[in-house]
């Protein structure tokens, strides 16, 4: 089995630190929009532009 493996579970550890960043960025962002709007939260929805495509991509990559 798969899970047997220590390399396999290393990738889903590493997978579900980085679903969590972008997560928690993104629910960071929603915070200072609510708070202060658009203007003030430019920099960390530029971040999420980054962060979101590129840990969907490594999920879908290790999922392969």
């Amino acid at each position: 089995m798969l899970i047997n493996h220590q390399t396999i579970l290393f990738q889903i550890a590493e997978i579900r630190i980085e679903i969590d960043v972008a997560r928690l960025l993104t629910l960071k962002t929603a915070l200072i929009i609510d708070l202060h709007g658009n203007k003030f939260a430019r920099k960390e929805i530029s971040m999420i532009k980054i962060v979101a495509p590129k840990m969907a991509q490594k999920v879908c990559d290790l999922a392969i």
